[in-house]
């Protein structure tokens, strides 16, 4: 089964992290930071993670 997540890139701290596609990020988990990103799609297939 393929399961498609976003990465999201803080422009701020460089901490990246991956979350499903209905989720929205507000505030970046390492350092607060707000609305600056870098995003890309990834399609995994469950097994591979």
């Amino acid at each position: 089964m393929a399961i498609t997540v976003r990465q999201w890139s803080c422009r701020q701290c460089y901490g990246d992290f991956w979350v499903t596609l209905s989720e929205t990020v507000t505030r970046c988990p390492y350092c607060g930071a707000s609305g600056d990103w870098l995003t890309a799609d990834l399609t995994a297939t469950v097994g591979d993670l």
